[in-house]
């Protein structure tokens, strides 16, 4: 491909600041969208490029999927996602299968695919070069894994992408790939494998965060446990896949009926649990009976569910109150909830367990 110059000492010092923000934004970002994002606007300020376009593999669609794009032109309006089979992923994947080590083949241009005698497969992948709008492809690979790729419109002011900048464009997208990959594993790390939500260690993580927050501004937390009914009954009756869709559903249905700042955990078996920042017990009553008529009205996998909950506040004054105190609390309070009957609700109080 065609390659301006080398970048200049005054070039130099600005690709050194930004890896180092690159670096930076790796460490302290924990959301692989807003780390991303950084890139693109990274990339974009820099090379002075018409558009910025990052995809990323997404299990889900078996497919790349647009995450972010920047820059005065757009891709094609309504391409939101690239197939597997698209012929500029199979490429890349085809050159990890070859080993090839060729470091013309790191990335491509439309410059690349011009200059050279093209084969059918050449010809697929230029005019899809052509279609996003695209005069380079720079793939993101951890170790032998197409992670995502980074699409380049034509620089603003013509020129050829210099040698430097494609070395920059590299290590960036090397930093990508790392920077998904460790949130990934950050991710697999905190969170419950069956059903999404955060695991038991990342609870009490978050619970003991939340309740210093609280105390530190004088504002009061909430902790509900939830437990299903009668749940071996389940298993023992439909089997332990069908106990899986339901501890799945449940998840859902309590991720999607509480707050965005409220933390829904799977805290072990057949309990969940629900860190409500910011909420007296007045309002952590409400909160879990809005809940329970919630999980009433679904229409589950297999028979009917319903739920024991438990809930303890923090009035935020008391810095005697630990999490694992905060914990048990909430425990008897199910505790009594289970022993009155199914699907009631206790709520935690120095006088003794009152029930909902």
């Amino acid at each position: 491909m065609r390659a301006g110059p080398h970048f200049t000492k005054g070039k130099q010092s600005d690709v050194g600041s930004i890896l180092v923000r690159a670096s930076r934004g790796m460490t302290q970002i924990e959301d692989p969208a807003a780390y991303l994002k950084l890139l693109a606007r990274i990339i974009e300020g820099h090379m002075e490029v018409s558009h910025v376009g990052v995809l990323l593999y997404h299990k889900g669609h078996t497919a790349y999927v647009f995450h972010t794009t920047r820059g005065r032109e757009k891709v094609p309006a309504g391409l939101v996602k690239l197939e597997a089979t698209n012929p500029l992923v199979d490429w890349f994947r085809a050159q990890i299968r070859h080993d090839q080590v060729d470091a013309r083949l790191e990335f491509l241009s439309l410059d690349y695919l011009e200059a050279k005698e093209r084969s059918e497969q050449d010809d697929l992948v230029y005019e899809e070069l052509k279609r996003l709008h695209a005069t380079l492809c720079v793939p993101c690979f951890f170790r032998k894994d197409l992670v995502g790729l980074i699409l380049l419109g034509s620089k603003v002011n013509g020129s050829p992408f210099s040698q430097g900048e494609i070395r920059l464009l590299l290590i960036l997208s090397h930093h990508a790939a790392m920077g998904v990959r460790t949130a990934e594993l950050q991710n697999t790390a905190m969170t419950d494998e069956l059903t999404g939500t955060y695991n038991r260690r990342s609870f009490m993580r978050r619970l003991e965060e939340e309740l210093e927050r609280g105390r530190r501004y004088g504002h009061p937390a909430s902790l509900v446990i939830v437990d299903i009914d009668q749940f071996k009954r389940f298993n023992d009756r439909f089997g332990h896949t069908s106990g899986d869709s339901i501890l799945r559903q449940l998840a859902i249905l309590l991720t999607r009926n509480v707050r965005r700042v409220d933390v829904v955990c799977r805290y072990g078996g057949e309990e969940f649990s629900i860190i409500m920042p910011e909420t007296g017990t007045r309002d952590a009553e409400l909160a879990a009976q809005r809940i329970q008529g919630h999980i009433s009205a679904e229409i589950w996998v297999v028979d009917k569910v319903t739920v024991s909950m438990g809930i303890a506040s923090d009035s935020g004054t008391d810095p005697g109150l630990t999490p694992t105190r905060l914990v048990e609390q909430a425990d008897q309070a199910l505790y009594q909830a289970k022993m009155s009957g199914r699907d009631k609700i206790g709520v935690w109080s120095d006088q003794g367990t009152r029930l909902l």
